[in-house]
């Protein structure tokens, strides 16, 4: 059913429960997603093609996936993203934070 890598579950019913957004979070995370995006695409733009490398823990490692990674020496990389796992009530307050004008 394409449910097996979302944060819910179907119940006997046929409703979903879970870590569901409403339609405000949705248009919220559109707009956050649009505004991130937008700033990358200037950022490439502008020639900064620096690579930002990230984690997740020990468990995931964006470069084992990445073709770049024999030209990105990402050893060298200073200030390497570190990503940690999220409850959704704290993801929905950075979320809030970033669309606020002094977030």
């Amino acid at each position: 059913e394409g449910l097996d890598r979302l944060c819910c579950k179907r119940k006997k019913d046929g409703s979903l429960s879970g870590d569901l957004a409403d339609r405000v979070q949705m248009a919220q995370l559109k707009a956050y997603l649009m505004k991130r995006l937008s700033g990358m695409v200037d950022e490439i733009a502008s020639g900064n093609i620096m690579p930002n490398p990230y984690t997740r823990g020990t468990s995931f490692d964006a470069c084992a996936f990445c073709p770049y990674g024999a030209v990105c020496h990402k050893e060298t990389v200073v200030d390497r993203r570190n990503y940690k796992k999220m409850e959704p009530q704290r993801f929905w307050e950075e979320i809030g934070k970033e669309e606020k004008p002094n977030g």
